[in-house]
């Protein structure tokens, strides 16, 4: 009974750790992702994203501009595991959004964008979604990588702040083999 308690302990820390190095390796991923767009849309549209939120949703959805950035993504996003794009002005925002419904949003009072805006790095989480609005439609049975990226201007002020969901469902089905292989091998030692 000992020996399988420990069992149980190593191999819960093994998932635990592996879960931790893919979140990790994730939040790079998409801090490096959201880095990029943001050059990318920074350029031709800083005035247009620093000037609307005074928006409401209705209001943000009919701006040509959106339209642009939502192309310009969906552009810049193909081929990669970019799910989702939300970007959000420093009050907290949704100025624009993959999905076109949470633009006038507010995520002033949300834990992960209070934590990255007031840090100044990428607040990260993984989440399993039985149903979510991809950029590609609705996908189902997906597990995420949630990040909050802040982007500073060249004075280290909050300019916007990216959220990007990543697609790391393969990676988390390895972990969970990989877990069941390790449980395996040490419950047959005994």
């Amino acid at each position: 009974a000992v020996m399988a308690a420990v069992a149980v302990l190593v191999v819960t820390a093994f998932q635990t750790h592996q879960s931790s190095t893919l979140l990790r390796i994730a939040e790079s991923q998409n801090s490096a992702l959201a880095r990029s767009f943001g050059n990318s849309i920074w350029l031709s549209h800083s005035r247009y994203l620093q000037s609307v939120g005074h928006l409401d949703g209705n209001a943000l959805r009919a701006q040509p501009e959106t339209s642009e950035i939502d192309r310009e993504l969906r552009k810049i996003t193909s081929g990669l595991p970019v799910l989702k794009v939300k970007i959000y002005n420093p009050q907290g925002l949704t100025i624009y959004s993959s999905e076109p419904s949470q633009m006038g949003e507010s995520k002033s009072g949300n834990a992960g964008f209070l934590q990255s805006t007031g840090s100044g790095r990428p607040v990260s989480k993984m989440s399993y979604r039985g149903e979510f609005s991809a950029f590609s439609g609705i996908v189902a049975g997906v597990e995420l990588a949630e990040t909050y990226v802040p982007i500073l201007d060249a004075n280290g002020d909050l300019s916007i702040v990216f959220e990007l969901y990543t697609d790391i469902s393969n990676h988390v089905s390895t972990i969970r083999r990989d877990t069941w292989s390790a449980a395996t091998m040490m419950l047959g030692g005994f």
